[in-house]
């Protein structure tokens, strides 16, 4: 089960071999699966948006056309400005 990423990018998955009845294991699937939503949620966010996209900025410059790169600058400060 794909967990997300850490906080290096790294891929983080769950893989369980279980053995016994099929019922046991969806109900044993679906404690993952709401184990994974607990994990997920907002609470374990350390960016918001804006922040987000500052980064997305930085590590995209040098990487597009200067034009594309002052088009999404703009766009960038229009979504934060909302």
């Amino acid at each position: 089960m794909y967990l997300g990423r850490d906080e290096n990018g790294k891929r983080i998955d769950h893989n369980e071999t279980f053995h016994g009845e099929r019922t046991k294991a969806k109900i044993r699937a679906a404690e993952l699966e709401v184990e994974l939503k607990r994990r997920t949620g907002p609470k374990h966010l350390t960016l918001n948006l804006g922040e987000y996209l500052e980064k997305w900025l930085k590590d995209i410059q040098g990487t597009v056309s200067d034009r594309t790169y002052e088009t999404y600058k703009w766009h960038v400060k229009r979504i934060i400005q909302l």
